[in-house]
C-alpha cells in the first residue's frame, strides 16, 4: 500500500514539474449529509491538491458520523467537462477509514456540478455520490471454564456501510 502511495505521489510531482503548463494548488472543502439504512448523518471533507487543465488530484481527509464515527484519509481524483462558467465533475475517492476500531477501506465515486465564480477566483460545488465505508471491530469473549486461565475466543465484525452522499462545497 505504501508503494502505491509513493508511486502516485511521484507521478503527480513529475507530471506537474515537467508539463508545459504549470499546475496550481486547489482546495475543495465540503459539508454534506449521508443517507442510508441508518439515520442520516453529517460529513465534512477537505481535499487539497493540484489542478492541471481539467484534471485534479489531491489528498483528502474527512469526518464521517454515519453509524460509527470515523476519519477517512484518501486520494481524490476529479475530471471536469464544461465551459468557463459551469462544469460537470466526475470523481473518485479511495483510501483508508480510521475509527475507534481497526481501520478499513473507504471509497466514493461521485458526480457533481461546478459553478465558477470568476470574481472570487473560486467555485461553488454540488456533489452526489455513493459512499462505502468499512469498519472492522474485534471482540474477545472469555469461554466458560472451571479452571483458569480460560480461553479467549476472538470475534471479528466487519461493518460494510454503503450510503448516498449529498455534499455542498467551495473550491479555491
Amino acid at each position: 500500500m505504501k508503494t502505491v502511495f509513493w508511486c502516485i505521489g511521484y507521478f503527480l510531482l513529475t507530471a506537474t514539474a515537467f508539463s508545459q503548463q504549470q499546475g496550481r494548488f486547489s482546495s475543495m472543502n465540503f459539508a454534506g449529509i449521508l443517507v442510508g439504512q441508518s439515520s442520516p448523518a453529517f460529513e465534512f471533507h477537505s481535499i487539497n491538491g493540484m489542478s492541471l487543465n481539467k484534471w485534479f488530484a489531491g489528498i483528502g481527509v474527512g469526518y464521517d458520523r454515519y453509524r460509527i464515527k470515523s476519519y477517512p484519509v484518501y486520494l481524490a481524483f476529479r475530471r471536469e467537462w464544461g465551459n468557463s462558467r459551469q462544469a460537470v465533475l466526475l470523481g473518485l475517492d479511495g483510501g483508508r477509514n480510521f475509527s475507534e476500531f481497526n481501520s478499513g477501506w473507504y471509497a466514493r465515486p461521485g458526480v457533481g456540478w461546478k459553478i465558477k465564480l470568476p470574481a472570487l477566483s473560486s467555485a461553488l460545488l454540488l456533489d452526489m455520490g455513493y459512499s462505502f465505508k468499512q469498519v472492522i471491530e474485534k471482540r474477545y469473549t472469555v469461554a466458560p471454564c472451571l479452571v483458569p486461565p480460560c480461553l479467549e475466543l476472538p470475534e471479528t465484525y466487519k461493518y460494510q456501510l454503503t450510503r448516498l452522499s449529498f455534499r455542498l462545497g467551495w473550491q479555491f
